[in-house]
């Protein structure tokens, strides 16, 4: 099965001297594009590329609000400062399907390799945070022990999860669509500083 490469950035471990891996759920393709391998490589390079060119909405990366939103709750402004400094990959270890198809959760295959994919990655990557940005994390942490947050996390914050795995202690946050920003703006900083 095909699996996409994680994107890690030139500067990982610099955000606040940490390594830190950012995780979405899935990438989805238009119809009559192929998926391949580079999706995560090439979208990452195309959100930071397109920063300020001025591209027609439907055309500009950088607009992609997933990829907008988690810089800022970072507190970055510039994709070119912020995406460097982690790793990124999704969940799904390849495309869901066409934009029409975004939604759907994969495939159980697709979930079984995620999984598996999921520590490997943790492994091999090593971050010492791991935020992941969707409340599909069911399929990410079955039957893993939960952990208590950290204190000062926003009440706001207390219907989300943290777990230890693979060394790593990974915070699963909601998608940030139809999330506030102020809220998880705080949240984020704080478990940046924890």
């Amino acid at each position: 099965m095909l699996e996409h490469l994680p994107r890690v950035g030139s500067d990982y471990g610099g955000l606040d001297g940490q390594r830190i891996a950012v995780v979405g759920y899935s990438h989805w393709h238009k119809p009559g594009e192929v998926d391949d391998e580079r999706a995560t490589l090439d979208t990452v390079r195309r959100v930071i590329s397109d920063e300020g060119a001025g591209n027609a909405p439907q055309e500009d990366w950088s607009r992609i609000a997933f990829f907008r939103q988690i810089r800022n709750y970072f507190g970055f402004t510039l994709h070119s400062a912020f995406w460097p400094l982690v790793a990124f990959f999704n969940f799904l270890p390849n495309s869901v399907g066409t934009g029409a198809e975004r939604f759907r959760h994969g495939t159980g295959g697709q979930i079984d390799l995620g999984r598996e994919r999921f520590l490997r990655l943790l492994r091999e990557l090593a971050p010492q945070k791991t935020f992941v940005f969707t409340r599909r994390y069911w399929a990410i942490v079955r039957g893993a022990s939960l952990m208590e947050l950290p204190d000062g996390v926003p009440q706001y914050s207390r219907i989300f999860k943290a777990v230890e795995l693979e060394g790593s202690r990974v915070f699963l946050l909601r998608h940030p669509q139809g999330a506030r920003k102020a809220p998880m703006v705080e949240t984020v900083g704080c478990l940046l500083r924890s």
